[in-house]
């Protein structure tokens, strides 16, 4: 988990979440991300990721893009998003979105959840 007042690339996010470090035996990797300023945009639109990405309380200067993405899971908590575009994105598990608000555009034209979507 990375924490704290730091700020991240959205390209540096996207190779972490597609070459993660090796998970524990028996888990999926996961990328959880808490309190992280993400400059530039964070593009994982066809990224293919088995685990989870949670973003708490993450700070973001351009609408995150997830068209045609496939995630285990989806975490959004506790921001204000300045758009969303998630075209197809498939989600095999849960989406959970809580205490967010959209400020700009958001797409979800044939997004697909597999679970709860909180």
């Amino acid at each position: 988990m990375v924490r704290g007042r730091g700020r991240e690339q959205g390209r540096t996010i996207r190779r972490l979440l597609l070459a993660p470090p090796q998970a524990e035996p028996g888990h999926l990797a996961r990328l959880r991300l808490e309190d992280v300023h993400i400059t530039g945009r964070l593009d994982l639109a066809e990224a293919d990721a088995a685990g989870t990405l949670r973003l708490r309380t993450c700070r973001f200067e351009r609408a995150p893009h997830f068209d045609g993405t496939s995630l285990g899971a989806l975490e959004l908590r506790d921001r204000e998003l300045p758009g969303l575009s998630a075209v197809g994105v498939r989600v095999g598990w849960k989406w959970e979105t809580t205490r967010c608000r959209l400020a700009g555009p958001s797409d979800l034209y044939g997004a697909g959840i597999g679970g709860p979507w909180t």
